[in-house]
């Protein structure tokens, strides 16, 4: 195993502190990232296609998030042809 390099202060605040986290803590993490990622990506695609309907936005931002995902992808796709804009 190569040696690497050594972290930085920074790096080994963050590790401690969530290392520090209880299995909830972590988790309540992980569900407010999720969010916040979700909320910035709406507003990219709203301030990119304008105006749309709350579901269709839904399926974009779904289908943003689950572009790497082939199966999910191509049923996101079938919906967004049903659903108005």
């Amino acid at each position: 195993v190569p040696d690497r390099p050594p972290i930085s202060e920074v790096e080994a605040e963050y590790r401690r502190r969530t290392f520090a986290m209880t299995p909830y803590e972590r988790v309540a993490r992980g569900a407010r990232m999720y969010g916040l990622a979700k909320a910035n990506i709406a507003r990219r695609l709203t301030a990119e296609h304008g105006p749309m309907s709350e579901r269709r936005l839904q399926l974009l931002v779904a289908r943003e998030l689950y572009k790497r995902e082939p199966q999910v992808r191509e049923w996101i796709e079938g919906e967004l042809t049903r659903v108005p804009g």
